[in-house]
């Protein structure tokens, strides 16, 4: 059984929303060559085995881009009913709170900001943050937040 390799960390349902009835593509910008491009959706926002990993014997599995497929196939048509100013169910609601939820961990800045902060002080600033609770609850995280691109509480990238 052939196996999905590009997986994608924004859906591509979800970015074929943005693409104009008779657009070639999505308008991509490029950072490094400051520059636009129209790009397909199926070419965007993903990264080859992302989602795969491997047992102890070197067995590949895809099974987690397999479940994200089937939750973006329900998320997809709650976010249609938005789309159409359709009335929402309260299932609906709980769906587009967990297709939200599941947006937010899923991207590379994401990966590379929790990275970050169990390299830097997962576990390491527990302890003195609950000796400073008191005078300065958050006052050790400080550096960790600045390091890992924090702002606000939102991971904004990841360190350098």
């Amino acid at each position: 059984m052939n196996q999905p390799r590009r997986h994608h960390f924004v859906p591509r349902f979800y970015l074929e929303g943005f693409c104009a009835v008779n657009a070639q593509g999505l308008a991509v910008y490029d950072r490094v060559r400051n520059a636009y491009r129209a790009q397909r959706p199926l070419e965007v926002a993903h990264r080859r085995d992302y989602y795969a990993y491997e047992d102890e014997l070197g067995n590949r599995f895809f099974d987690i881009e397999v479940v994200l497929g089937e939750m973006e196939a329900v998320a997809s048509r709650s976010i249609r009913r938005v789309d159409n100013s359709d009335e929402l169910t309260d299932n609906d609601r709980m769906v587009l709170a967990t297709y939200v939820a599941f947006q937010y961990t899923r991207t590379p800045a994401y990966a590379g900001w929790l990275e970050a902060f169990r390299a830097h002080g997962a576990g390491r600033g527990r302890w003195r943050l609950y000796q400073n609770r008191r005078t300065r609850p958050l006052a050790e995280w400080r550096p960790l937040a600045r390091c890992c691109g924090m702002r606000r509480g939102l991971p904004m990238s990841s360190c350098s």
